[in-house]
Parts: C-alpha cells; sequence; structure tokens
C-alpha cells in the first residue's frame, strides 16, 4: 500500500518504487540528476506508515544530509530535496597584468 517517486520540474518521474511488505526494513541508495528535487510517498489506505497500524518510518538523504523523515502522513506526504536557492560558484577578480615589465 506504500510507494514514493522523485520528481524532477523537467523530466518528471525519475524514480518510483512500489510493493513494500510490512514488518520489514528497507534501505535503498539512489543516482538522481540533480533538478529532481520532490520527494513524495504515498499511503493507498490513507494512514501512513505510522502509528494507527505499526510503526514504520522513513527517512531521506541526499549526500548525506538528512532532508527529511516520517511516517504518520495519511494519504501523502512532500519533502524537498533541493536547496531553497541555488548557490553560485565564487568569482575570482582577476588582477591586472603590470603594463612595463619589472
Amino acid at each position: 500500500e506504500t510507494s514514493w517517486k522523485v520528481t524532477s520540474p523537467t523530466s518528471g518521474d525519475v524514480l518510483s518504487r512500489s510493493g513494500y511488505e510490512d514488518s520489514t526494513t528497507y534501505t535503498e541508495r539512489h543516482c538522481i540528476q540533480s533538478d529532481a528535487c520532490t520527494f513524495e510517498i504515498s499511503d493507498s489506505y490513507g494512514d501512513g506508515i505510522c502509528c494507527s497500524y505499526g510503526e514504520g518510518s522513513y527517512t531521506v538523504w541526499v549526500d548525506d544530509i538528512e532532508k527529511g523523515t516520517g511516517g504518520d502522513f495519511g494519504n501523502t506526504e512532500t519533502i524537498s530535496l533541493c536547496d531553497a536557492s541555488p548557490t553560485s560558484p565564487p568569482t575570482v577578480t582577476p588582477t591586472v597584468s603590470p603594463t612595463v615589465p619589472p
């Protein structure tokens, strides 16, 4: 009854899984494209994976940074995987070469 997907604004669904067994621990590792910014977990019965009928939970990591964790969510829960604002690489101010050799 539980499924999840990772989506990108440019490619749509880039990764998805379903068919998980009850009372089983799963650990998955996946490489995803850099603009795959949304993780969505869904429960077809609308009771999440924790609390009413079990003690399930999930944690999502990107590059060793925890992006979200949960279990008590009803039908769906969404987590942002990308930073709120992209950072630009640092710029180096060029130095002026001397016009006359020393």
